[in-house]
This record gives structure tokens, C-alpha cells and sequence, in this order.
């Protein structure tokens, strides 16, 4: 990898997102009293789109979510940058790739670090033992814009790799760093604000980060059926996938009855911008794993996406897109400045009902990395009904969404010679590329608790943050 080939890749994905964001109508949403809309951004932590009642799910999981899609531009086809946190939220928060923005470990990769330092002598790596990748000092984020555009921003965070650590807290008026609590408590620490907000004569933006439906997978009364409940006779064991499956789904059910709570509490009305997205997937045996294990396959890197407010119309949106879309696409509908780099693209059309630029044959990277004795990467590339996924070996593996949804049959080739080799070739630029050094290390401490936690929530055994 060298810096040109980085720079040049960098600037092809850019140049992209420029040419949409000047095409764009770039209405501005005002409400009827002249005030910019405010902003609501709710993540949704590991949901998986196809277990909502938005995106098709039969059970009974998501009614306020069902509610709320039928109010709202609703996008079918949305993929993540990466298949875990981190990267992915960054790239929310930045528009940019994983590879471009440096953001490829998390907390977990620090302990990591902190075992080989223990185990072959402080003296040899304890430079690198204390460190963690944060986001560059000139690295614009969405608070740091909207901000700058009179919003004020708060947010709460129960990821613990969303948190000062690596940055996600740059740009926020207030912001809350609470690992590991539930939908009921974020609600309260997001309630002393409400008032506050909801009657300044500045329109706000707040970020409310959710861990409920990520592991460990709590049984939720009543909503958890236990064997029996589910057609299944009583003394008949599920498999361990089929009951991760059931206790998220009883997750599922209590984090939208929080939500509904919320928006009742809240009152978000014509005068807000609502977004509901996730960062990532979750697989439950689909491909061996539970949970979202060191992979890059389909459960886990489509997301959901829908937005409800002011001008935005009710409708379902086939076209790709990607979660570094947000980005450019609330500065764009805000008629706000363009951002200083995106490779993202603005949405904003689609939300307006309006004439879209083609994006139908774009091309969508992904990346994660594992670091826990060496790095390791996976690559990805979303191209139409191609995916193609190249794993740590090398080894490229080819499937089509369309007629194999959950990617149980890779193919020989992605459609003809001539569309497979270009797109091979795509996903090879992007590996040669290579990961953005812009990135800077920052010291860290970890308690034993807090890798405790991480520990409970999946990260050791999946891979996250390393």
C-alpha cells in the first residue's frame, strides 16, 4: 500500500459523492415556524432488519418500528461500512470509509495488546499496550457541523467503544458515556434535557445509542416464549442459535416499547427530524456463528435505515445505500454546508420524493479487522445483487442476494466475464488501498471490570475490536 494508491482511491470515492451532492435539490426543511427541524438519530445497536415488522418479520417484534415505517421513507437495501460497531458508528459520524477514517479497533484490541505485553515483557511492546485508535484532530464529525450550525447536541452512548476513548464524544454540548444500559435507563438520563431542548429557540440534535438487542441476550418477560410457546413441544430443546434468536427477539419487543415511550414523552412532531438506524447485523447459525463473529456475510452487514420528518415522504426505497450516506445526507436536507469530505452520498432526494441521482450500479466497500494476534481483515464489496467477500487467506468468495439471500451457495463469477472482472478488480483497488494512518493512538486505561464487561457483551470471542 502506498500513500498515492490510498489518495487515489480516496478521491475516486469522494469525486462520487460530490457529483450527487451537487445534483441534489437540497430543499431546506424548515418548519412552519422558520426554525431548522430538529435532529433525533436513534441506533439501534446489532439489529438485524429482517427480525422488525418494517422490514417484513411476522412475529410480533417491533410495533412502534412498524408505526413508525409507515410514516417514513423506509430504505430496503441499506449496508454498513463494517459488521461491528465501531467502525461502522464512525463512519456514520464521518462519511467516510473505515479505510478512510482510520477507526478499525476497539477496545478489545487494547486488551489484546495488553496480553502480548504481559506475555512477552513490558519492555518489548508497552508503547503500543496502552493505545487505541481515535479519530484524527481534523476530522470533522456530524456534531461538530450541526453544531457549528447553531444545533445543540447531546447524546448517550451504551456501547463501550462509543465513548471519549476514540472520540465520539467530539462535537457534543453533552454527552454520556453508560456501557451496558438499557432502553428505560436511557431514557432517563436523556429526560433532565428534554425541557431544556424542547423550549430553547436552537434546534437540537441528539444521538441516543442502544445496547438492548446486542448480546448477552436477556430473556424479556413476557415477550420471551420459552420451548412450547413456539410450536415446539416443551421438553423439545431449541439449538443454541434458535434460542439466541428467541431472547432477541424478546429484546427486540422491549426496545421498541421504550421507543414508543420515548416518542410520546417527547412529543417529536413536524417540527423533528426522526432517523432510525442500526450499525450492524447479527447472525444466528447462519453461517456457524451467534452473534456477529469475525465475518462479513449478509445477516450481518445489511442494516436498517428510515427517516420521518418534515417533507419526508412515506415510501420504500429499493436503491442501495450505506450507513456513511447519513452524513452528507442531513447536511444536504438541512441545506447546511456541504462536508469537507464524504465519501458518502447525499440521500436527500430520496427523502423529498423527488428525482434521484443513479445509484443503482454503485459500488459499497466494507471492511473489518481482528487484531488479536496479528491483524487480519475482511473485505467487502456490495455491488447490486453481487457481493463479494474476501477473507484473511485472500480467498474471494462471490454470491447473488437476489436468488440466495442468505449466502449459502457461492458462485464462480458475479454475472458475465466482462461485469465479474470489474468488479473484481474494484474490490482489489480497495484492498490495495489499504487502511487510512490517519487515525492517531491515544492512551487508554482499562480496569479489569471494564474488560469484564466487554467480555459479557460478545467482544472477546467475536472478534470486535480486533
Amino acid at each position: 500500500m502506498t500513500p498515492s494508491t490510498r489518495r487515489e482511491f480516496l478521491q475516486a470515492s469522494m469525486a462520487v459523492g460530490a457529483t450527487a451532492w451537487a445534483a441534489a435539490s437540497r430543499l431546506r426543511a424548515l418548519t412552519a415556524g422558520g426554525k431548522q427541524p430538529n435532529v433525533v438519530l436513534l441506533m439501534l445497536d446489532a439489529l438485524r432488519p429482517d427480525y422488525t415488522q418494517a422490514y417484513g418479520a411476522a412475529r410480533e417484534t417491533s410495533p412502534w418500528l412498524k408505526r413508525f415505517a409507515q410514516d417514513a421513507t423506509v430504505f430496503d437495501r441499506c449496508w454498513s461500512t463494517s459488521t461491528w460497531t465501531a467502525p461502522a458508528c464512525a463512519s456514520l459520524f464521518s462519511g467516510l470509509y473505515p479505510t478512510e477514517h482510520g477507526i478499525v479497533e476497539g477496545l478489545m484490541a487494547h486488551s489484546r495488546r495488553k496480553e502480548r505485553q504481559e506475555d512477552k515483557g513490558v519492555a518489548e511492546i508497552a508503547p503500543q499496550g496502552q493505545r487505541i485508535n481515535a479519530f484524527a484532530p481534523d476530522m470533522v464529525l456530524l456534531p461538530q457541523y450541526l453544531r457549528e450550525f447553531g444545533y445543540r447536541c447531546f447524546g448517550v452512548a451504551t456501547n463501550p467503544n462509543i465513548g471519549p476513548q476514540i472520540g465520539f464524544d467530539r462535537g457534543f454540548e453533552k454527552f454520556i458515556a453508560q456501557p451496558e444500559g438499557t432502553a428505560d435507563q436511557v431514557a432517563a438520563w436523556a429526560e433532565p434535557w428534554r425541557e431544556e431542548l424542547s423550549s430553547g429557540e436552537h434546534p437540537y440534535f441528539l444521538y441516543l445509542h442502544y445496547m438492548d438487542v446486542h448480546k448477552p441476550y436477556n430473556r424479556r418477560a413476557p415477550w420471551y416464549r420459552p420451548p412450547g410457546g413456539d410450536g415446539l413441544d416443551p421438553g423439545e430443546a431449541r439449538s443454541e442459535a434458535e434460542e439466541a434468536a428467541e431472547a432477541y427477539r424478546s429484546e427486540l419487543r422491549f426496545l421498541d416499547e421504550h421507543l414508543a415511550a420515548l416518542e410520546q414523552a417527547w412529543g417529536w412532531g413536524d417540527d423533528t427530524l426522526v432517523i432510525v438506524v442500526s450499525d450492524h447485523g447479527e447472525e444466528f447459525g447462519e453461517h456457524g456463528g451467534i452473534g456477529h463473529p469475525f465475518q462479513m456475510h449478509a445477516e450481518l452487514n445489511r442494516i436498517l435505515l428510515m427517516a420521518r420528518g418534515p417533507g419526508v415522504q412515506a415510501q420504500r426505497v429499493a436503491t442501495p445505500v450505506a450507513i456513511h450516506d447519513l452524513l452528507p445526507t442531513l447536511l444536504d436536507w438541512l441545506k447546511l454546508a456541504p462536508p469537507v469530505e464524504s465519501s458518502g452520498q447525499s440521500l436527500a432526494p430520496f427523502l423529498a420524493g423527488e428525482a434521484a441521482p443513479a445509484l443503482d450500479d454503485r459500488l459499497l466497500y466494507a471492511h473489518r479487522r481482528k487484531s488479536k494476534f496479528r491483524p487480519l481483515d475482511l473485505w467487502g464489496l456490495n455491488a447490486g445483487r453481487w457481493r463479494l467477500i474476501q477473507d484473511e487467506k485472500g480467498e474471494l468468495q462471490i454470491f447473488d442476494i437476489e436468488t440466495d439471500p442468505i449466502e449459502q451457495q457461492p458462485l464462480e463469477r458475479a454475472g458475465s466475464p466482462e461485469q465479474d472482472a470489474r468488479l473484481r478488480k474494484a474490490l482489489q483497488d480497495y484492498v490495495q488501498a489499504g487502511i487510512s494512518d490517519r487515525a492517531v493512538m491515544r492512551e487508554v486505561e482499562q480496569s479489569e471490570a471494564e474488560r469484564a464487561l466487554l467480555e459479557k457483551l460478545g467482544y472477546a470471542e467475536d472478534g470486535e475490536g480486533g
